[in-house]
């Protein structure tokens, strides 16, 4: 965020720094703000796409090494990156804007539907995802954002919902990287500023507040849009450094305060000039009109709340489960900075906003019951029962106290993980690819969720399907942008329960959730095959993968697995040959219905595959399934 105008106010103190990699004395130690990068990275990436158009938006195997490009390219011009730092715990302090955040990003949702009623803009004709190169260090980052018509100005798609965690896998995919990467039980910027203080050296970031940061006598902070190339000159890049000991004394005030009183002054009048705010430091200053205020303001730069040491074993996961992760481990231990609403209001989960359709439920609930079973596994989830998660998505009004979540007991955890494993297990073994399966299995969670809700119409998932049969698939539409939602948030939810089973292993050499191993073993075997980042669907590439999924017996094989006869009615559909206009005219009415309009309804106390239960598909003996795993690690 920043202190509003400080970064403006302060362009001019900042020295002009070469660095071209040919001479040693060139060269700096540097730190990175990781959540800085990555937006970073975005904006370079999207400086010549059409930004209203969600099909050309950089798929992630773009952002990834683009990342990567351009540390290879400050490397390679003298830089000494000692680390990366990524979020991996945010404050409780925090709430608040966390909620105000996610609600303008619910509400510019809202209004790219309004613009786009029909339908969200397709990529330009000439447009190819991927081929475009990217300019590393351009002059600006305006870039363009035509439409067919002229400049566009309204409401913008959100950004790509796993932009960080992609970057986070793929600096860990790199031998170069790896080893400096970490996500940290605190705020990235509070750990880049630490190890500036104790080592020396430049923060690069886009976040004015490192200035206020104590960086020690010879700290300093690299803006990333401040990074240029010269053309003229190969391997050369120039930039500006800002220290704060330096400025203090060109400004002649006290440098161990001096930055941090000054974005006071400016934080408390942000209409000041920055002489105006120099003159009323010397003279009056805010922070001692206001005592109680600048101790407030000062308390993040001074105080920065942590989880826990660097030692925890976070480094592996996402920032957002590295966060719940963190809260669920020092439950036991009454040192967990819990949500200001206190322990009784449980944990708090906050899911990146998806593209998807705002007139229907959030596209992360179909795959609610993944998410359940990971929070389940939490470390100390259970002692002594179940903590309550309210999870995030899109939001309404504020404030907000998000929306409920349960989560299993723990006498239910290992039946829950056994059936979910045998049927991803069953899924694989169907004959389809990696991918397909993948769909096939959400396409599975959509019906189930469809049918136990009881609601009349088909599962959007097989109306998707039908339209691809016929040949009517619309990429464009909102339900299609729907699906594709729901898709990525099911893989998501699954990445989730990986890493989640993986951190409680590391952290607790004894769970005492029943079945803990017999859970880690087959769900770890179930998810290894997990799409990668780089082959993680997004709504440019999901049209080709339902085709593959009717041209590689996916709907025969859901045809095989939904035992319930109504369904199966559904999926007959999906392949029906098309109806002679005169008799479609008069079923239009009907559309979407189930076959001959008839309603699905829930059974009272049934599921959709026999007893209401999470992943029921079908019995599951946990004798064999254990056995299978034991054979399966042979």
């Amino acid at each position: 965020m920043g202190i509003p105008g400080l970064k403006r106010h302060l362009d001019p103190y900042g020295l002009t720094v070469v660095y071209n990699g040919r001479n040693p004395l060139n060269g700096i130690r540097v730190v990175i703000d990781g959540p800085a990068l990555a937006y970073h990275v975005l904006s370079l990436c999207q400086r010549n796409v059409l930004k209203s158009s969600p099909f050309e938006q950089p798929s992630y195997r773009l952002l990834g090494q683009t990342a990567l490009s351009w540390l290879d390219e400050i490397q390679t011009c003298g830089a000494d990156i000692s680390c990366i730092y990524f979020d991996g715990f945010l404050p409780s302090s925090k709430r608040d804007e966390r909620i105000k955040r996610l609600l303008q990003s619910s509400r510019s949702l809202r209004n790219y539907h309004l613009a786009c009623p029909t339908g969200v803009p397709a990529a330009r004709p000439n447009f190819v995802a991927d081929q475009e190169t990217v300019e590393l260090f351009p002059a600006s980052l305006g870039g363009s954002n035509l439409s067919a018509g002229g400049r566009f100005n309204g409401p913008l798609p959100p950004p790509p919902p796993f932009l960080v965690p992609a970057i986070i896998d793929y600096l860990m995919w790199s031998e170069v990287y790896e080893p400096i990467t970490k996500v940290v039980p605190g705020e990235a910027d509070a750990f880049c500023a630490r190890h500036v203080k104790k080592c020396g050296g430049a923060v690069i970031t886009s976040d004015s507040d490192l200035l206020v940061h104590d960086l020690g006598q010879s700290g300093s902070v690299i803006f990333l849009d401040g990074i240029h190339a010269d053309s003229s000159i190969s391997r050369e890049l120039k930039t500006f450094e800002f220290t704060p000991s330096n400025i203090c004394d060109r400004l002649a005030i006290t440098p161990d305060t001096g930055l941090s009183r000054l974005a006071f002054e400016l934080f408390m009048d942000n209409h000041l000039t920055l002489e105006q705010a120099v003159e009323r430091l010397k003279r009056e200053p805010a922070a001692t009109l206001y005592p109680t205020e600048h101790a407030k303001f000062m308390e993040p730069y001074l105080f920065p709340e942590t989880a826990g040491g660097e030692d925890i074993p976070a480094s592996k996961l996402d920032p957002r489960i590295s966060e719940i992760a963190l809260r669920c481990l020092h439950r036991s231990t009454g040192s967990s900075d819990l949500p200001a609403a206190g322990v009784h209001a449980g944990l708090e989960m906050y899911l990146p906003v998806l593209l998807d359709s705002p007139t229907r439920t959030s596209a992360w609930e179909t795959s609610k019951s993944v998410r359940q079973l990971a929070y389940a596994y939490l470390p100390h989830m259970q002692d002594p029962s179940p903590l309550p998660v309210s999870e995030f998505r899109r939001l309404q009004q504020s404030p907000s106290t998000g929306t409920p979540t349960d989560v299993p007991h723990r006498s239910l955890t290992a039946r829950d993980a056994a059936k979910l494993t045998s049927l991803i297990r069953r899924i694989q073994s169907g004959g389809t690819s990696p991918e397909v399966a993948w769909v096939i299995f959400s396409i599975i969670l959509d019906i189930e969720n469809t049918y136990l809700q009881g609601k009349g119409h088909q599962p959007l998932s097989l109306q998707i399907l039908r339209q691809e049969f016929l040949g009517e698939l619309d990429e464009c539409s909102w339900d299609f942008v729907h699906f594709c939602a729901q898709v990525q948030a099911t893989l998501y939810s699954l990445r989730m329960l990986r890493k989640i089973l993986r951190f409680t292993d590391q952290v607790k050499k004894d769970p005492e959730t029943p079945g803990f191993s017999t859970a880690l073993d087959g769900i770890s075997m179930s998810l290894v095959l997990l799409p990668l980042w780089r082959d993680f669907p997004t709504i440019s590439t999901f049209g080709n993968l339902l085709r593959r999924v009717r041209e590689e017996g996916g709907l025969a094989f859901l045809y095989e697995v939904i035992p319930v006869e109504n369904m199966r009615a559904l999926l007959d559909e999906v392949q029906k040959p098309p109806e002679p206009k005169e008799k479609n005219k008069k079923n239009k009415k009907r559309k979407g219905k189930s076959p001959e309009g008839q309603e699905l309804k829930r059974p009272a106390q049934h599921g959709l595959f026999g007893r209401g239960n999470r992943f029921d598909i079908f019995m599951v003996n946990m004798g064999e399934l254990e056995r299978e795993i034991r054979e399966g690690s042979s």
